[in-house]
């Protein structure tokens, strides 16, 4: 059977094409339904949304004509950048995917979703899809934040420490992810103090691990993992101030690595606020490798302490 999050973000051919003048062909509808278990308190998560799209992403290539004399390469994911337009009011959704150009080493592929009779699409997303080229060079400057691994740590879930004390609805997607902070205290945790940094890093695995043919993590599952950053800009403010609730507007992710380990550590960066918007990044690890990035420019909303969550 397939994974929770396979099933949550699966997209289905509506039956017709959409007429086109992509020069790789002509554009394909599609269909999807969110479900409310994968949601945020506000609605409809993000990451989930955007991974829905870019299953849609996967799919059109695999429909691509092939020219039995020249085969086409394979090519997968490596990175995208999707516009929140709109917050679907409805979680039936129609995706449609382009195929602008597919070359013999990389591709792109853009990709909109709105939801069942809305005037104005919700998310629309441009794909960067390659091949691996095995030329031989490769570096990792960077290193993973010194935490303890996730064995070490308690959980962190629904009755654990991250949640126990939040002063809003714990989100439905934590129901499917055994969680295990990590990095950073929140204002309500006795380990706060303020000035901190703005940074948060979580240990996480899905209870229902989508694990590909090859045995590695379908590289689509990280996108929710990443697209959590509150915590990193909850860590500046103090217990009695106003909640900060984020709204993501842009948004870009690299693939880097396959996901070998079911263990993820998000390390989150709230590196600039101001205006009513922040900038937030987010490294993701797994078996010591830097396996993804995410970039993302959101509105900040301020929640009154004493208003409703």
């Amino acid at each position: 059977m397939p994974a929770a999050f396979t099933t949550a973000t699966a997209v289905r051919p509506s039956g017709h094409e959409v007429a086109g003048d992509a020069p790789a062909g002509a554009s394909r509808a599609w269909t999807a339904e969110l479900p409310e278990d994968w949601d945020v308190p506000s609605g409809v998560h993000g990451g989930v949304l955007a991974a829905t799209a870019l299953r849609a992403v996967g799919e059109a290539l695999a429909l691509e004509p092939v020219d039995l004399d020249r085969p086409a390469p394979v090519l997968s994911l490596r990175a995208a950048h999707a516009s929140f337009l709109a917050r679907p009011e409805d979680r039936r959704l129609a995706l449609t995917t382009t195929v602008v150009r597919r070359g013999g080493t990389t591709g792109h592929v853009d990709v909109t979703a709105r939801s069942f009779g809305a005037p104005v699409d919700a998310l629309a997303v441009r794909a960067l899809v390659a091949r691996p080229r095995g030329d031989g060079d490769a570096w990792l400057d960077a290193d993973p934040p010194d935490v303890p691994a996730p064995t070490e740590l308690a959980p962190g879930g629904t009755d654990g420490r991250e949640l126990s004390a939040w002063p809003m609805t714990p989100p439905p997607l934590f129901g499917h992810l055994d969680i295990r902070p990590a990095l950073g205290d929140l204002p309500w945790e006795p380990g706060w103090a303020p000035g901190r940094p703005a940074r948060y890093a979580r240990w996480a695995r899905y209870r229902e691990a989508p694990t590909l043919a090859d045995g590695t993590l379908d590289p689509l599952c990280l996108l929710p993992l990443a697209d959590l950053p509150g915590p990193a800009v909850w860590t500046r403010f103090g217990a009695d101030d106003d909640l900060r609730l984020l709204v993501s507007l842009e948004m870009t992710l690299d693939l880097l690595e396959p996901v070998r380990d079911e263990w993820i550590l998000s390390d989150f960066r709230a590196r600039w606020l101001g205006d009513g918007y922040v900038v937030v990044d987010a490294d993701l690890w797994s078996a010591r490798r830097l396996v993804a990035t995410l970039h993302q420019t959101m509105l900040v909303r301020r929640v009154p302490s004493d208003g409703p969550r």
